[in-house]
């Protein structure tokens, strides 16, 4: 009995040996599976972190206008920054190519790049696994800043017409223009008017936008209904839009020596351009103007005939709300007859010399910088008062930057008075942080400097006016601008005029984004990840 015990027992201690050798066996296993799944985990984690950053360091290369073989050339470098693992074996553009044969990397809204590296594993080669081949893909993509802070207290207005329409004359109806879609032109025609004068019928235009607000640009084209018999039978500009200071050469068909009878180009001297030719002609010097767009009309006068209105030279900044305007070629014209009419709104362009105007006659009308009070501040959504703090003053928010949040959509008031004294010295303290070599800083040379941090570049909200509210305006702010200011000029007659350019640019900053583009020419751009969609 005793021995049939042992034995028993004997038997049973071989059986857990043979358990324990097993378990063994499977715990070392499953150890083995744990150290090389974690390591595989962890470099896909760092890969896909490579990815990432070389994603975005690649869009944000593209969003600043850099070559295609720059931003692989960046893509590359972020990718070896952020692989703590070593780098990739493989960084790619991920497909190579699109339907249309163009690279991903020559595409203008993404980038998307894949990496891959070689897992070699500990244990794993116990179960004949060796090795694997751990992927990673990221996609960055371009998106617009709907939402910023540290903006300067200034807003730049701009028309985004809804209708335009014209008026000659003493008329009451209207001629609507009609909006081709294209480079910003209105086109349609007028009637001149049926009673003949000798006397040219002035026309206006008139543009609403998407808020009902109502600006009306006076005396900007004139039509003359010709009187047979009369000394003067045309009279025309070799161009009717003018930048101050351009000249221009006025024609006049007359049986005598004309002469310009009312400033400011009294004194004109004309010659006739052929002997006997009855073609008289001038050049007109357009004159300094404090406004964006200013109309002078021109009086003839042969013996002692006058012709008011004869012609009408519109001098216009590049701050007009309006880049052209042209009436039909025949301005004396027969009672009754149509003449087309071509309307062209500006689009501010990036790159190209601006002068702002700020006080002075800078009433917060299209194309002006104006004051804005961001103590009036609301918010689209909610109709409070939106922001860190909304009692900063202007020379505070233009030295430092309003500290609140500002959001598209939101609406406040322009901000009226004179601010010529505080504005200039407030900007000394801003660009305190600027080199000062080469003086005056310019764009080329903070360009050629690499961007540094700068006061000149500052941010501006874009709006429209909404509505008069007893000398202010309300306005709402429909897209962010990044500008440089080269250089500041303070006139006690004229105001503040501010000299620089728009800048293309990828604020990093931005408090939130979207990826529709705003409905402007000028806008403001970051990147974000987005999901691989290969």
């Amino acid at each position: 009995m005793r021995k049939r015990f042992a034995s028993t027992v004997k038997d049973e201690s071989g059986v857990t040996a043979v358990i324990v050798a097993i378990s063994v066996t499977l715990f070392v296993g499953f150890l083995a599976y744990v150290v090389d799944i974690g390591y595989a985990y962890e470099m896909r984690r760092q890969l896909q972190s490579a990815a990432d950053s070389a994603a975005l360091a690649g869009m944000t290369d593209k969003v600043n206008g850099e070559a295609p073989d720059q931003v692989l050339a960046i893509a590359q470098d972020y990718a070896a920054r952020n692989d703590s693992v070593g780098l990739p074996e493989t960084l790619d553009v991920i497909p190579p190519d699109d339907e249309s044969g163009q690279t991903i990397v020559d595409q203008p809204d993404f980038v998307q790049i894949a990496v891959s590296k070689q897992a070699n594993y500990a244990f794993a080669p116990i179960f004949g696994r060796d090795n694997q081949m751990i992927y990673a893909q990221a996609r960055a993509i371009r998106t617009y800043i709907t939402g910023a802070g540290d903006l300067v207290p200034w807003g730049l207005g701009t028309v985004r017409p809804t209708e335009i329409k014209a008026y000659v004359g003493d008329n009451p109806n209207p001629y609507y223009l009609t909006d081709g879609n294209q480079d910003g032109v209105w086109d349609g025609s007028v009637d001149a008017p049926g009673t003949p004068s000798p006397d040219g019928y002035l026309v206006d235009i008139e543009v609403k936008n998407g808020y009902d607000y109502v600006q009306t640009l006076e005396d900007v084209g004139r039509i003359t209904v010709d009187v047979p018999g009369d000394s003067v039978s045309d009279v025309w500009l070799g161009a009717n839009n003018l930048a101050p200071s351009q000249t221009a050469v006025l024609s006049v068909a007359a049986v005598g020596r004309p002469a310009v009878a009312n400033q400011p180009f009294a004194g004109t001297s004309f010659s006739e351009t052929f002997s006997g030719s009855g073609i008289w002609q001038a050049s007109l010097t357009a004159p300094e103007i404090n406004n964006p767009l200013e109309s002078f009309p021109i009086d003839i006068k042969v013996g002692s005939d006058r012709y008011a209105n004869a012609a009408v030279l519109v001098v216009q900044t590049n701050r007009s709300p309006l880049t052209d305007i042209v009436l039909g070629q025949a301005h004396w014209t027969t009672p009754g007859s149509g003449m087309s009419l071509a309307v062209t709104v500006r689009e501010f362009e990036y790159g190209q010399t601006y002068t702002l105007k700020l006080d002075g006659g800078a009433t917060a009308e299209a194309g002006n910088f104006g004051g804005v009070d961001y103590s009036t501040l609301t918010h689209w959504s909610n109709g409070e008062l939106e922001g860190i703090d909304n009692n900063a003053n202007y020379s505070d928010n233009l030295v430092g930057g309003y500290q609140g949040i500002v959001h598209l959509g939101d609406s406040l008031d322009t901000f009226p008075g004179g601010m010529g004294n505080t504005t200039f010295k407030a900007l000394e303290d801003r660009f305190a942080n600027c080199p000062e070599d080469p003086y005056p800083y310019t764009l080329v040379a903070w360009e050629g400097d690499d961007r540094p941090v700068c006061g000149r570049r500052i941010t501006v909200p874009v709006y429209e006016l909404t509505e008069n509210l007893n000398g202010k305006k309300r306005v709402t702010i429909y897209s962010f601008a990044a500008f440089f200011i080269e250089s500041v000029v303070a006139d006690p007659s004229e105001g503040t005029n501010i000299t620089g350019a728009f800048i293309e640019e990828y604020k990093g900053f931005g408090t939130s984004s979207s990826d529709t583009r705003p409905d402007s020419g000028l806008y403001m751009e970051t990147v974000r990840l987005a999901k691989p969609n290969y």
